[in-house]
């Protein structure tokens, strides 16, 4: 709101952790915009799971005399440009996929940007116009942060990457991943080779079974297709019952 009263006009992007945070603050703002404390602007919500017309509505240029406020999760700071922001807000936070492998339990939980994500979201503003980037976390926190967002092999279950490895014919998991710039944890391996194994997709010399040929052509976590074949159900209307073929 200060923002908004002070700075020039432009539109303003804010980044937020998810859905329930953007809806939060839009009611919030809401609530201002009713008592006459939030005037003269557009708030818009941006969220991947919405439908696309609606997300179509952030490129529109805002009616003279009004600023747009944008509302958006990380899908703001790659997947989608908007020329007119000049102004940002940064909340310093995400939801990342992250995998405990002692306990074998992964969550999407908000955790603190990279050094290189807070950069892409600065340089969101200004693109047609000069722009400035607020970050609502200490500077000394900023310079804490890791340079980089960890590899998505390090941070989630590797039983699907494993499959795709032994489909396509390029040798033995754990060697093969162990040559990646930042290859994922060697236990990590060992559970997700251990997991296949149990539920049948491959068998004790690292060879894909039957199952197994066919769970990698599903788009599910293995665990999920071993169920559907194994079980005698149907995985969709474009499934099949892989006892059946067998």
């Amino acid at each position: 709101m200060y923002l908004h009263a002070s700075e020039p006009p432009g539109a303003m992007l804010v980044f937020l952790t998810g859905f329930e945070d953007i809806k939060g603050v839009n009611e919030a703002l809401a609530q201002c915009t009713a008592t006459g404390r939030f005037e003269h602007a557009t708030v818009i919500p941006l969220h991947g799971s919405m439908p696309t017309a609606h997300q179509r509505i952030i490129f529109d240029p805002a009616p003279n005399g009004t600023r747009k406020v944008v509302l958006a999760t990380n899908i703001a700071e790659t997947s989608i440009t908007i020329d007119d922001v000049t102004l940002v807000i940064d909340t310093g936070l995400h939801k990342v996929m992250t995998y405990d492998t002692l306990n074998q339990i992964r969550s999407l939980s908000p955790t603190w940007v990279s050094r290189a994500n807070a950069k892409q979201r600065a340089g969101r503003a200004g693109r047609v116009a000069p722009g400035k980037c607020f970050r609502l976390f200490p500077e000394a926190l900023h310079a804490a942060c890791d340079a980089f967002l960890a590899p998505a092999m390090r941070r989630t279950p590797l039983e699907s990457l494993c499959l795709q490895i032994k489909s396509i014919g390029l040798g033995r998991a754990r060697p093969f991943l162990a040559r990646a710039m930042d290859p994922p944890d060697e236990a990590a391996v060992k559970q997700a080779l251990g997991r296949l194994r149990a539920i049948g997709a491959l068998d004790d010399d690292e060879e894909l079974t039957a199952l197994g040929r066919h769970v990698a052509q599903l788009p599910v976590d293995p665990a999920i297709g071993e169920e559907s074949g194994v079980g005698g159900g149907r995985c969709g209307s474009g499934g099949f019952d892989v006892r059946a073929r067998e």
